[in-house]
């Protein structure tokens, strides 16, 4: 597991969070002791690094520490609707960046430029990156004007220091083949490729055959002479289908043929699975999944839906007044700062 260490002069936010790392302990502690032995030597890793992380936080630190200049290239991101709403996570430097299932970013306030630094008397600065990450939603082929928008936006956003594009947003639910998206794809995306620019495949479902991996499966071997550095994908069902949520993650990295993943959209919320999650099992959820998301490797980064109001009895990341965050919001942004308690059947 990554932690950041932070400087705190208050001793008694001190054990705070050193109690709240050990809670995530108990936590992975159990999931170890559930996951298959593959993943023992990852997650072993992660332990090991928990411990000497509460450790260090336990300790004094010396007010003599030298300043330093560093990037941290933290995983979560937004996925939003409105750039008002997803500004309002441009202060937490865990939000690294962005999407808006198109372009251009249409105001977003914390793109790369200029970089949005962060003072931590321990570490020195910590400079952080927010970037916008620019996505051709679908087939553009026989649209000439989005043909040309496309090009001209994804231009524009490599230009202003986008190193990432996104392709197709659930095609394999849109009624494209995986054959049309592989042709639309060597056409539209694989152009782009360069040495700075990293590509994304389309971004599936977690429906079941022909849809989700079986239809990216179908389209990776319909396009092998395709630039893909990473494998985007999207999972919705209930908040306590941990063991569903896990086993699709490492079933998409070998579906992906080993590429890193983006989770683009995902929420421990989802009627299809007979469950409207509150505020709190929502809160549960993250807790239990973004360290363990943080622990592997070949998952780059993951965006929780969403940056988007509240509505009727579905919980999203900003209240209804679209000006602050809801609690699973609170708790996605900062993480470690948030004092929730763990679900009894994780740290029992």
């Amino acid at each position: 597991m990554r932690i950041i260490r932070r400087w705190w002069q208050d001793t008694e936010y001190d054990r705070t969070v050193v109690n709240i790392l050990q809670k995530r302990l108990r936590v992975q502690v159990i999931f170890a002791q559930q996951w298959d032995q593959s993943m023992a030597p990852s997650m072993l890793r992660g332990l090991s690094l928990t411990v000497l992380a509460a450790t260090a936080l336990s300790a004094p630190l010396s007010s003599s520490s030298p300043v330093q200049e560093r990037t941290v290239a933290g995983k979560r991101g937004v996925v939003y609707t409105s750039s008002s709403l997803a500004n309002l996570f441009e202060s937490y430097p865990q939000i690294t960046w962005g999407y808006n299932w198109g372009y251009p970013s249409n105001g977003l306030s914390a793109q790369v430029s200029p970089l949005r630094v962060h003072r931590d008397p321990a570490d020195g600065f910590r400079n952080s990156n927010f970037e916008y990450v620019p996505m051709l939603w679908g087939d553009p082929s026989g649209n000439p004007s989005y043909i040309s928008d496309w090009q001209s936006n994804a231009a524009a956003a490599i230009q202003s220091g986008s190193k990432h594009l996104l392709a197709f947003n659930e095609p394999d639910v849109n009624g494209l083949s995986p054959a049309q998206a592989a042709a639309s794809y060597q056409h539209y995306i694989q152009p782009l490729a360069s040495s700075t620019v990293k590509l994304g495949a389309p971004a599936v479902t977690n429906g079941g055959a022909p849809t989700g991996l079986t239809w990216l499966g179908e389209f990776l071997g319909n396009c092998t002479q395709c630039t893909i550095d990473f494998v985007p994908f999207h999972w919705y069902c209930g908040y306590d289908n941990i063991g569903y949520f896990t086993s699709y993650v490492q079933e998409a990295y070998a579906a992906g043929g080993n590429r890193p993943l983006w989770i683009t959209e995902f929420q421990g919320n989802d009627a299809s699975c007979g469950q409207t999650a509150t505020d709190a099992q929502q809160v549960e959820f993250m807790e239990t999944v973004l360290p363990w998301l943080d622990s592997l490797d070949y998952v780059e980064r993951y965006a929780y839906f969403g940056a988007v109001e509240n509505s009727g009895s579905n919980v999203y990341l900003v209240n209804d007044d679209g000006t602050t965050l809801t609690y699973n919001g609170q708790t996605y942004a900062t993480l470690e700062t948030v004092n929730s308690t763990m679900p009894t059947s994780l740290v029992s």
